[in-house]
C-alpha cells in the first residue's frame, strides 16, 4: 500500500503528464514560462508562428529599462532577424542583413542575459565554456523554460543525451512547445529513451497542433 507521501507524488505527476497528454492550450498559456508576462507572450507568439506579434512584442521589450529582460528581448530580436521570422527584407536590404544581424548580436548585453550569451555565442561560432553552462542551468532551474529548453539544446551539441533528454522532458512538462518536438526525436531514435515511435509520433503531432512547425 502507498504511503500518503507515495500517493502526492503520483498524484502530481500523473496530473503533470495529463497535462502533457492532453497539449491543453489554455493551460499552456496559462503557465509561465519566464515570470515576465509580456516576455512570456512574445515567446509564446514566436514558438506558435504568430512572426509578426513576436517580432513586435520583443522589439518592444529590447526597450525595456529592465536590463535582464531587455536584453534576452534583444537576443530574440537578433534571432528573428536572422532567421527572418516577423521582417521579411527587400531584394535591395538581402545582402545587408547578415551585417545588420551581426551587429546586433554584437551589441548584446550579454552579462544581463545567459540566453543571449548563449544564442551570441552560437552566431559566432564562439566555444560555450563551463561557466555559460553553469550560468543558463541556473536561470533553468529558476523556472526559466526557454532556457532548460536551451540547456538541452546546448547538452544534445555536447553529446551529452540523457541530459538533453532530461532538460527538454521537464521543459515539455511545463508545456513549452518546441521541446514536444525536441523529446519526440529521442523517442524516435531511442536515446536514453526505449526507442517508441508511437510516442514520438504523438509527440511531434502535439507540437504541430501547438503551432509549432520546424520549416517555419
Amino acid at each position: 500500500m502507498l504511503s500518503l507521501t507515495a500517493c502526492q507524488t503520483q498524484k502530481t505527476q500523473q496530473n503533470q503528464q495529463a497535462k502533457v497528454d492532453g497539449f491543453n492550450i489554455k493551460y499552456i498559456k496559462k503557465t509561465s514560462w519566464t515570470k515576465n508576462k509580456e516576455l512570456d507572450s512574445a515567446y509564446y507568439s514566436y514558438v506558435t508562428g504568430n512572426f509578426n506579434d513576436s517580432f513586435k512584442r520583443f522589439e518592444a521589450l529590447s526597450k525595456t529599462k529592465e536590463k535582464k529582460t531587455a536584453a534576452e528581448a534583444s537576443a530574440m530580436l537578433a534571432r528573428s532577424y536572422e532567421q527572418q521570422r516577423g521582417v521579411e527584407p527587400k531584394d535591395s536590404e538581402t545582402n545587408l542583413l547578415f551585417e545588420k544581424v551581426k551587429k546586433m548580436y554584437e551589441s548584446l548585453k550579454v552579462k544581463n542575459s545567459p540566453v543571449a550569451n548563449i544564442y551570441q555565442k552560437m552566431f559566432f561560432k564562439t566555444e560555450i565554456n563551463d561557466n555559460d553552462i553553469k550560468e543558463l542551468s541556473l536561470l533553468a532551474e529558476s523556472g526559466h523554460i526557454p532556457a532548460k529548453n536551451l540547456l538541452g539544446v546546448i547538452k544534445e551539441k555536447s553529446g551529452d543525451y540523457c541530459s538533453a533528454f532530461k532538460n527538454f522532458e521537464q521543459a515539455s512538462l511545463a508545456g513549452y512547445i518546441p521541446a514536444f518536438y525536441n523529446l519526440s526525436r529521442y523517442y524516435a531514435n531511442g536515446l536514453c529513451i526505449e526507442k517508441n515511435l508511437v510516442k514520438a509520433q504523438e509527440l511531434e503531432t502535439r507540437a504541430y497542433k501547438m503551432g509549432y512547425n520546424i520549416s517555419k
